[in-house]
């Protein structure tokens, strides 16, 4: 199961839009979150449940980050964290999370 921190819970706005994007990808661009997030082009065997670092999805909350902005998320591919801003709307949302993905393969940031 995905946990969530930072703010962030399983009926949050930001992380059902997360997951409706999740599920309009293309097998391609699904791969690409998901190695972005984790540095690794598929899923765990078994899926992150049976991995000891799981999946967590983390708010990013501070004055900079109200609304989105124009932050894209960020990773900490070693433990599978995916930093994901407050983005104010699900259309901000995606275009923010598919630029990261498209164009920023490796997921990392200096906060």
């Amino acid at each position: 199961a995905t946990k969530y921190t930072g703010g962030y819970h399983a009926s949050s706005a930001q992380i059902r839009w997360f997951w409706e994007l999740m599920e309009s990808l293309s097998h391609t661009d699904r791969r690409l979150v998901v190695w972005f997030a984790t540095g690794s082009p598929s899923v765990p065997v078994g899926g992150f449940a049976a991995s000891a670092s799981g999946f967590t999805i983390m708010a990013l909350d501070s004055s900079r980050t109200q609304g989105g902005g124009d932050l894209l998320p960020t990773a900490a591919t070693c433990f599978h964290l995916l930093r994901l801003p407050r983005y104010a709307t699900k259309a901000r949302l995606e275009r923010a999370v598919l630029l990261a993905v498209r164009h920023g393969s490796s997921g990392f940031a200096t906060l």
